[in-house]
């Protein structure tokens, strides 16, 4: 799998989840092409997206034929992938500590804590990035 393919966002634009990933792509300084996928249209989830994402959710990536749904595995595979600034700790704990607060337990009555908390990761990381600029 080679980084210089062009990453495609499947989602809309207003989407909290779709904007962590391109948030996650942008911190990377990775060029990618964002298709809108409306899964609020009149007629329902378009069958195609159905194939990238088997819940019909936003958002869906591919990558040099690379498949991924739900924004936490796409936004760890985008720092993985791509050179540029880390947006995750190099530690183990470090990780441990960011997995532990974004993907609650379904006991927490967070249903949409984890992806909201990918965002949150992300934001981190640009803004540390920043600050130490």
């Amino acid at each position: 799998m080679t980084a210089a393919a062009k990453p495609v966002v499947f989602g809309a634009p207003y989407s909290v989840y779709v904007r962590a990933v391109r948030l996650a792509l942008e911190e990377k300084a990775v060029d990618y092409e964002l298709v809108p996928v409306d899964i609020f249209a009149p007629s329902g989830v378009p069958p195609e997206h159905k194939v990238r994402h088997p819940f019909g959710k936003i958002p869906a990536f591919e990558h040099a034929g690379f498949r991924l749904y739900e924004a936490s595995a796409i936004t760890r595979y985008v720092d993985e992938a791509f050179p540029g600034p880390r947006l995750q700790p190099d530690d183990p704990l470090g990780r441990a500590r960011g997995t532990e607060s974004s993907n609650p337990s379904p006991s927490s009555g967070e249903s949409n804590a984890n992806l909201i908390s990918s965002a949150a990761t992300v934001f981190l990381a640009i803004s540390r990035h920043l600050t130490d600029e």
